[in-house]
């Protein structure tokens, strides 16, 4: 019987995909000549962007360094993937930036929503292969280093030095996408660590993200907390 380990990245990859999922329709979808509809694709990828940059550097920081200190040249995959994410990124941001200020001055943008939609699909893939090598080669590597006790340390410093608004916002991404037992167990390790008052926001805000049932389950099964 294999053995369950933790999975340090299944989570947080989870929410990534539906975040970048929801640019790339968004994307397909808006009319460029709309101001309304690039001001809210802007949005979204202002917020998304925002993510993945600090998520990869959390990777960088915190994961990654203490797998570099047990297993010598094993982040350099990564983190050179990392780069040239933050290269292909900025370009998008640059694209999206000037799209919304153009749109503001009255102007379509067709051409240049083109452009961005085309480009955001080449990395889309390209990240989506970015995370499945973590999930896979780098997680084997974890695996191999460390304890599952230890790893959940890990994501235990990533996930205190995240603010409570971004927290909120990575949570807006994450529990839409996770099946009912990840969601579950996230819910009620939020509700177990937070302050009552803390988890009250929290919780108002999880209500928002998810259908009526779906919430309904975590509050049934976590009643008794």
């Amino acid at each position: 019987m294999k053995v369950e380990r933790y999975q340090s990245f299944t989570v947080a990859h989870k929410g990534l995909r539906n975040a970048l999922s929801q640019i790339l329709f968004l994307a397909g979808n808006t009319d460029y000549s709309n101001t309304q509809e690039v001001e809210k694709l802007y949005q979204l990828g202002k917020k998304v962007f925002a993510l993945m940059e600090g998520h990869a550097e959390d990777e960088n920081n915190i994961i990654l360094a203490e797998l570099e200190v047990r297993m010598p040249n094993a982040s350099h995959h990564d983190k050179h993937d990392h780069e040239q994410i933050e290269e292909k990124q900025k370009e998008l941001e640059n694209l999206l930036t000037a799209m919304y200020d153009e749109t503001q001055s009255g102007l379509a943008v067709n051409t240049t929503g083109h452009e961005f939609f085309t480009k955001f699909s080449t990395f889309f893939g390209e990240y989506m292969l970015h995370m499945v090598h973590e999930e896979t080669v780098t997680q084997q590597q974890l695996w191999d280093n460390f304890t599952d006790a230890e790893l959940l340390v890990l994501t235990q410093r990533i996930v205190s030095k995240i603010s409570l608004d971004k927290t909120l916002v990575w949570y807006s991404f994450m529990f839409p996408a996770m099946n009912s037992t990840e969601r579950l167990m996230l819910y009620r390790g939020v509700k177990g660590a937070m302050p009552v008052e803390v988890f009250e926001v929290v919780d108002e805000a999880i209500k928002q993200f998810l259908p009526h049932d779906a919430y309904q389950q975590l509050n049934v099964a976590t009643a008794t907390m």
